[in-house]
């Protein structure tokens, strides 16, 4: 169902309601739907009759000899909340316009589309298909967060070694803006996963890629001994991933340090390192008695990196905080 927009297409309907209108036929001097845009192709519509209008999208279809146009979607309209006009009697004009954001070259969003990793594998695979009115989409392409690195057990007297784990990088992000000629679909995506103490894993939409949103990097903690009284040691944290492809290529953030210190006392703790930001939020959370997941319980923090454990004088390490998953979006104009 290609789009098709004709600028000599006008008739007239006399239809009630809220659903498809009955096309009466061409004014003179004009074309049919039928013969301008074409049965069961798409097309911006105006419904008026000088007094109410209606904006939208519609496919032309037909039970023979009747000819319709079916009103899917509905932009805006002279209502108080731009909703769809339920017509009253009389007769309306029904022509092919185009809506204002159109002709000023944003296009109207037809859909949003988020595609998140949904298995344990470290890539989750998985296709999309234009909807067929598209006539460009917008792509977001981010990889998953790195983990943040654990925390040394604290070590006792007379040391007090206390130790922060490095926090792991933020995942990149591709941002591209594609016409539709340029898009062949199915295309194939693979949203990265997050990870505990490990790099995350790169997103990708398309085959080959066209566009690749790289994992955070995850750093492992250097074994470092303090044995001067009030002296500390950082240890930088993961390096944000890159992004290729895009329009935008945004690498994500760095993972804060891990520090080491040698406290006067045991109310003292080490400093462990934030998750590295993406595009899509701030910094992982740190550790602080215990670790803290970088990764948001409602997967809305994408493509953040985890945050490092935090140690204790005489304690066991503390695990560093996973890193969240990637995503790719999808937002399609007509």
């Amino acid at each position: 169902m290609p789009l098709v927009i004709h600028g000599r297409v006008l008739e007239t309907t006399a239809s009630i309601g809220g659903g498809s209108v009955e096309l009466l036929g061409a004014a003179p001097g004009f074309e049919t739907f039928a013969a301008g845009v074409g049965e069961n192709n798409t097309t911006h519509y105006m419904i008026t009759n000088n007094v109410e209008w209606e904006s939208g999208l519609g496919t032309v279809t037909a039970t023979s000899p009747e000819v319709y146009l079916q009103r899917d979607r509905v932009w805006s309209s002279s209502k108080p909340d731009g909703g769809r006009i339920l017509w009253g009697p009389g007769l309306k004009d029904v022509y092919c316009a185009l809506p204002a954001p159109v002709m000023a070259g944003r296009g109207l969003l037809l859909k949003m589309t988020t595609f998140l990793h949904e298995t344990a594998a470290l890539q989750y695979e998985t296709t999309w298909t234009p909807d067929a009115a598209m006539r460009g989409c917008r792509v977001y392409c981010t990889g998953g967060g790195g983990g943040g690195e654990s925390a040394l057990a604290g070590t006792s007297s007379p040391d007090y070694n206390v130790t922060g784990g490095p926090g792991g990088g933020g995942g990149g992000t591709a941002i591209r803006w594609f016409d539709r000629d340029e898009i062949v679909g199915p295309v194939a995506l693979k949203i990265g996963r997050y990870q505990a103490e490990g790099d995350g894993n790169d997103s990708e939409f398309g085959d080959p890629a066209i566009l690749v949103g790289q994992g955070g990097r995850w750093v492992t903690r250097a074994s470092i001994l303090i044995a001067d009284t009030h002296r500390s040691a950082a240890q930088p944290g993961g390096q944000g991933g890159t992004a290729t492809g895009g329009d935008l290529n945004l690498p994500g953030g760095a993972g804060g340090p891990g520090i080491v210190t040698w406290p006067p006392s045991h109310t003292k703790i080490g400093g462990s390192g934030n998750g590295g930001c993406s595009f899509w939020s701030g910094s992982g959370a740190r550790g602080n008695w215990a670790s803290l997941d970088g990764r948001d319980a409602d997967r809305e923090s994408w493509g953040v990196g985890g945050g490092g454990g935090s140690g204790w004088p005489n304690a066991a390490a503390r695990p560093g905080g996973e890193g969240a998953e990637g995503v790719i979006i999808v937002e399609e104009y007509a």
